[in-house]
């Protein structure tokens, strides 16, 4: 009898060994994961936003205590009959910038920008302490100060451009001190609450920005798609070792804690307060 025997495939199928090589495998997973991580991290830093937002420096100074003994007395009025005060005098810092990567002009702004008391205090001076650039031009609307309202306006605010501004109230620094206004595609302008600052240190300071977190944790989600793609090409690894698509969800899981860090987390100011 004739017996038949299996034939191998041919040796000579370059093609089929190339994409049977682990090593091959290991490279299009890689180059998969990598191209969902950028994709996903291109397209935040390539959209368009407006996001006005303002933060208020809790280290407020009291210029006048009262109840205090004081050979200081504060008259309020420019002209005669000028009067004095009798409550507290206290000097607020408020920084209002652009983190958005699309610029706000006037035109954008669909209800004024204005800074208030609350309760409402008269706000005996304001002014603007810095700027981040000249050309961004930002004017004061001191009509209402009696009110405890100051209007805030600009030429422009591009990503990044900031101002500071000064308000001294007659009020303790237990008063509010609150911003409003609408932007154009955004709504109402934001608080940022917390920067992690030190109430006894008049600097805003915060450990990371939004965009440094959420570099790191793209960094963290390449290293651990590396990881997998080293232990899918090992051709031995110790039970204790992790299976290759652990290291597969936690890049992914990765890579959306940095598009979350960058789309809604709150950046510090990009000026110190003075």
């Amino acid at each position: 009898m004739t017996e038949y025997k299996d034939i191998a495939p041919p040796s000579s199928n370059w093609l089929v060994r190339l994409f049977n090589n682990p090593v091959m495998t290991g490279t299009a997973w890689l180059a998969g994961v990598l191209g969902t991580i950028l994709s996903i991290y291109f397209y935040i830093q390539s959209e368009k936003k407006r996001d006005l937002a303002y933060y208020v420096n809790p280290a407020q100074a009291v210029v006048v205590k009262t109840g205090e003994s004081s050979n200081l007395h504060v008259f309020f009025g420019n002209h005669e009959p000028s009067h004095e005060l009798t409550s507290d005098v206290t000097a607020a810092q408020i920084a209002v910038w652009n983190e958005g990567n699309e610029s706000i002009r006037p035109d954008n702004v669909l209800r004024q920008v204005s800074i208030r008391t609350n309760p409402s205090v008269p706000i005996l001076e304001a002014s603007i302490r810095k700027k981040s650039r000249d050309v961004v031009n930002v004017t004061l609307d001191q009509s209402h100060l009696n009110d405890g309202v100051v209007g805030v306006q600009w030429n422009i605010l591009e990503q990044d451009d900031e101002v500071i501004i000064q308000i001294v109230y007659a009020g303790p620094p237990t008063n509010q001190i609150q911003a409003s206004g609408v932007i154009e595609g955004q709504g109402d302008i934001r608080q940022l609450r917390d920067v992690g600052q030190n109430q006894n240190k008049n600097v805003s300071v915060k450990p990371y920005s939004p965009k440094q977190l959420g570099t790191f944790f793209f960094a963290v989600a390449l290293i651990m798609a590396i990881i997998g793609v080293f232990l899918g090409i090992g051709k031995e690894r110790s039970p204790s070792t992790p299976p290759p698509h652990i290291f597969a969800v936690m890049a992914i899981v990765f890579a959306v804690l940095g598009m979350f860090s960058i789309l809604y987390f709150s950046a510090p100011p990009p000026i110190d307060f003075q």
